[in-house]
């Protein structure tokens, strides 16, 4: 009930700004992704060991 409004505002904008660069780009695996990935045990954030590194290349125009 009373939650903050920014908090839903900004999942919103997560949203929609995740789905413009699926709308417009193709994203793939780059090769300085390390094969297979290893989760950080020691980050608090679960993350993999060496980052997950994107390509994006624009779809169209």
């Amino acid at each position: 009930p009373r939650k903050c409004i920014g908090l839903r505002f900004g999942v919103m904008q997560s949203k929609v700004g995740l789905v413009s660069i699926l709308k417009n780009f193709r994203v793939t695996l780059s090769s300085k992704t390390k094969l297979p990935l290893k989760i950080d045990v020691n980050s608090f954030i679960p993350t993999t060991e060496g980052g997950m590194w994107l390509n994006l290349e624009r779809i169209g125009k």
